[in-house]
């Protein structure tokens, strides 16, 4: 039996690839009129217009003939508007069929038509077609473009119906490229406009699709009711193919949620509909063919005709019986494995009655040590939630108790540095080393607590992660230089050789403030404990790690290798009695290894009692490597700035200072200005430039931060730029007390030219004023 079905179905097919040979290359192909049914050529094409229209539903091949044929006809009749109906029809025959470029070509000769024709509601169909046609080829951002034009020019006509089929199309273009959440939005927009309009087939088609996506992304909750509503609006207006694919929706939600014998029932549903469905299908094609035999369609040779009738209906009816028979075929096999499945879960259900119970204890038990133990870990987790603000609100007292400690312990520091320096010079003069060397004394104290108060804020900072930091590839022969040339004056002193061998090395890659914070602190060690000898300091290239690896040696005290261990640890130093030879606080090393790790770096110490110390520095290199020629342009040694031509003894200087010792000081500092004023608050600075300005403006503003209210230094610059436009153009310095770590981006951005922090050292000065006058 199957060996004749199978004989019978080849001798169909090679009869219908021999009347395809025989007659589809025609001329007049299988439609031909009767002259005396039709005698006008534009009915004629409307009627092979109006054949392809229905045919198209049952078979693509013959609308395709009935369509281009059609065309034939309008080309040589010269019917443009007739041939630009048949280039649409054609182009829509040809998608189905996939053959997307004569579609696409088709297509857009109708739309060129219409387009000039200024016919907007076919220009906006056709622009659906086109996309159609790129989305059966799988092209779905070109679809996308094209129903998105289809849209607006829907929208410009208000039809509602098809913005509906644009909303609907967009929504399968984005989920077969899978914009999950943009397809949703699309189909939820087409049920709203469906329900407000009784648009119910588009109603259903989008419960369908939205269900379709939610069961894909996961949201299973809400598929029964897209899946439910959907097949009401499909049975109550027989949509059958929304029946189908509601169905066929409902089994694979079934099977998601792994109940098999439910989603094998949507399947038989699915069946039985199909078989139906096709049954009704091929009696409605059977029919259309013999009214278009009876009818209107006879060949121009009646032999012709009947021939290729009988030969196709021969086809037609072949090819259904097969297709019945492979239905039935899979009925069958649907049915006996849900008997199988049917059958193992019966068995299943049985044999894990016992299971189930002990696995419902148990997971009770389970249940109630799992409750426990999570609130077990709420009780914790909010104890440590309550720690971390604790331990955040401490942190955030001691950032504001080290920035007050800082400027209150700063602000009279600014007046003892600035009179030393001032005493130094004037005993200088005098010749008296006695009283010079008590000046000396005090400028160096005042040194040493403003160090000690930078390395704390250091520490402070770095420890809560504030401290804000910008890499950069910098060169590291320059860098280095420019910290040894600002130690040698003070290595000198000692009798201490400074040697720096600066020899060939790559670029670094770091942050050079904070680079040079980790030299200075171990340089300024070194010097400190060591009495006589050298500091070597020198370098070489890591090529297997591309480090760059730092060395400072000294011929210096050493450090006994029991306290090795300790000496990164703050406040901690080799003798902690009160017999400790060296004065300071024990933060250098420990600031020093922070802020090396802050640059992704290392440091390590080797030492000896007596026999000195080598702090070695590991750092990331840059990419550049400086050639052999590449010298870096340092002096041999720093020069002295000169205390001849100040850069302010030419200026008109505006100083706003509430501090009665600073203004002292500066009066001192700045007496060789052109013209120098001394403001106490925002109300005196304003009250002497408005006076100043008739005769000239100040041609530098020192301005304090931190001055007596309402005023304080920013908000005071601001309202002298707003009120006095030419002072935007003057520069600003901003001095405070307030030395935390990224005070000097926020003043500059705020609009200070510059930044400075107390004490004021005459030299930091000169060089500051320098800076920005140049």
């Amino acid at each position: 039996m199957k060996i004749i079905k199978s004989i019978t179905f080849h001798f169909v097919f090679v009869l219908l690839l021999f009347t395809n040979y025989m007659y589809g290359n025609k001329p007049v192909g299988i439609f031909a009129f009767n002259t005396d049914t039709i005698t006008s050529v534009e009915n004629k094409i409307n009627y092979l217009i109006k054949t392809s229209l229905e045919l198209e539903k049952y078979s693509l091949t013959l609308s395709y003939d009935a369509i281009s044929q059609a065309n034939k006809l309008s080309i040589e009749s010269g019917n443009n508007d007739l041939a630009a109906k048949c280039n649409h029809q054609e182009g829509i025959i040809l998608s189905k069929l996939y053959k997307t470029d004569k579609a696409l070509a088709a297509l857009k000769a109708a739309l060129t038509y219409y387009e000039k024709k200024k016919n907007y509601d076919l220009t906006a169909l056709i622009l659906v077609d086109i996309g159609n046609t790129y989305f059966n080829n799988n092209q779905y951002p070109k679809s996308i473009m094209y129903y998105n034009s289809a849209l607006a020019e829907f929208s410009k006509l208000k039809d509602s119906l098809n913005i509906v089929v644009c909303y609907t199309l967009l929504g399968q273009s984005n989920a077969a490229l899978g914009n999950n959440d943009e397809a949703i939005k699309y189909h939820t927009n087409a049920i709203t406009i469906s329900k407000n309009n009784a648009f119910n087939y588009q109603l259903a088609n989008n419960h369908i699709k939205l269900g379709e996506l939610e069961l894909l992304v996961g949201l299973i909750n809400s598929v029964v009711y897209h899946t439910d509503t959907a097949l009401i609006i499909a049975e109550q207006y027989q949509f059958s193919n929304l029946i189908s694919d509601s169905y066929y929706l409902s089994s694979k939600y079934f099977y998601s949620i792994g109940d098999t014998i439910n989603a094998s029932l949507q399947l038989s549903k699915l069946i039985n509909y199909k078989n139906s469905s096709n049954k009704t299908k091929s009696d409605r094609f059977i029919n259309l063919l013999d009214k278009m035999t009876n009818e209107e369609l006879i060949t121009e040779k009646e032999y012709n005709t009947n021939f290729s009738f009988w030969l196709l209906m021969f086809v037609f009816i072949t090819i259904i019986i097969f297709l019945i028979n492979k239905i039935v075929k899979q009925k069958t096999l649907f049915r006996e494995q849900i008997y199988l499945i049917s059958t193992e879960l019966n068995a299943f259900k049985k044999n894990s009655n016992n299971i189930e119970e002990t696995v419902e204890h148990r997971t009770k038990d389970r249940i109630i040590d799992i409750k426990s133990q999570l609130a077990d870990n709420i009780k914790i987790r909010i104890a440590l939630n309550n720690s971390l603000n604790n331990l955040n609100h401490v942190n955030n007292l001691k950032d504001i108790f080290l920035s007050k400690i800082s400027h209150d312990i700063r602000t009279p520091l600014n007046g003892i540095l600035g009179f030393s320096e001032i005493l130094e010079t004037e005993l200088a003069l005098l010749e008296d080393p006695t009283l010079f060397e008590f000046a000396n004394g005090i400028s160096q104290g005042g040194q040493s607590l403003v160090l000690l108060l930078n390395n704390i804020l250091d520490i402070s900072m770095l420890d809560s992660n504030k401290m804000q930091l910008e890499f950069k590839n910098l060169n590291t022969k320059e860098l280095i230089q420019r910290i040894v040339d600002n130690h040698y004056h003070e290595a000198s002193l000692k009798g201490i050789k400074l040697i720096y061998a600066n020899e060939t090395i790559p670029n670094i890659h770091t942050d050079g403030q904070l680079f040079t914070k980790i030299i200075t602190l171990i340089l300024n060690n070194s010097i400190k404990f060591t009495e006589k000898g050298f500091i070597k300091i020198s370098h070489h290239h890591d090529e297997e790690n591309n480090n760059i690896v730092l060395s400072i040696k000294d011929t210096g005290i050493g450090i006994d290798k029991v306290y090795i261990d300790q000496v990164f640890e703050p406040f901690r130093q080799e003798s902690l009695g009160y017999s400790t030879s060296y004065q300071g606080a024990g933060l250098g090393l420990p600031l020093a290894k922070k802020m090396v790790i802050k640059l992704n770096g290392d440091i390590k110490i080797e030492s000896e009692k007596g026999s000195g110390t080598t702090v070695t520095l590991t750092f990331p290199t840059s990419k550049h490597i400086p050639q052999a020629n590449e010298q870096a342009k340092v002096p041999d040694r720093p020069s002295d700035i000169s205390i001849n031509n100040l850069p302010w003894d030419k200026l008109s200087v505006l100083v706003v200072e509430d501090d009665n010792m600073n203004q002292i000081l500066y009066r001192k500092l700045l007496k060789t200005a052109s013209n120098l004023e001394i403001a106490k608050d925002g109300k005196s600075a304003l009250s002497i430039i408005e006076k100043e300005i008739p005769n000239n403006n100040f041609q530098l503003v020192l301005m304090d931060i931190n001055l007596p209210a309402p005023w304080d230094g920013i908000s005071l610059m601001k309202e002298i730029r707003k009120n006095w436009p030419a002072y935007n153009n003057i520069p600003f310095i901003a001095q405070t007390a307030y030395a935390i770590s990224g005070n000097r981006d926020a003043m500059l951005d705020e609009g200070f030219d510059e930044y400075i922090t107390k004490p004021i050292i005459k030299s930091t000065l000169i060089e500051t004023i320098n800076k920005i006058i140049r």
